[in-house]
């Protein structure tokens, strides 16, 4: 019986892995429940790990296109390393599937940003004439969950994600809410 369970584990982490390379801007989340679905599979307890849909991610990618992914992540990387230079006064973090290496195709390519006062990253947008919207996205700090803003800045494709947050979560696991 506990060969079967691990055995689904890894075929959902397979069939996760290949809806991240195929559905862009998929998160691992909705990937493991899409697969989950798809193999008949509903108990939670059966879905694996983040970092296993990751391993099995990279794994399928070595083999079929490892030098396409690699060459697009490290252009993403260094675009968002440039980005990332414009803010160099704040505590200002790449995160998400970029930062993991887990996909090449982004709907957008997220930041966190801690700061005392929100409004400092939109006037500092402003007065970097940076194009943006913003947008309430539903994360949990902690255990608490919280509307946090996000401005989504039009400087390259795929556009970048800033989601602003008290200096005072910075210890806190952020989690993108459901």
């Amino acid at each position: 019986m506990a060969r079967v369970k691990e055995k689904n584990r890894s075929y959902i982490a397979y069939i996760a892995a290949r809806l991240l390379e195929e559905q862009a801007g998929l998160s691992i989340e909705e990937a493991k429940k899409k697969a989950a679905k798809q193999v008949g599979e509903s108990r939670k307890l059966q879905l694996p790990s983040d970092s296993e849909v990751e391993e099995e991610f990279k794994s399928q990618n070595s083999i079929f296109h490892d030098s396409d992914l690699g060459c697009k992540l490290r252009e993403l990387r260094i675009m968002a390393l440039e980005f990332m230079h414009i803010f160099k006064h704040y505590d200002f973090f790449l995160t998400g599937g970029l930062l993991r290496g887990a996909s090449a195709s982004f709907k957008e390519i997220n930041f966190h940003c801690y700061v005392d006062n929100g409004k400092d990253i939109e006037f500092f947008l402003i007065n970097e004439n940076l194009q943006y919207s913003t947008a309430d996205r539903a994360m949990w700090i902690g255990n608490i969950r919280k509307d946090i803003t996000t401005y989504l800045v039009h400087y390259s494709s795929p556009p970048f994600a800033i989601s602003v947050f008290s200096r005072k979560d910075f210890q806190e696991k952020i989690r993108v809410s459901k």
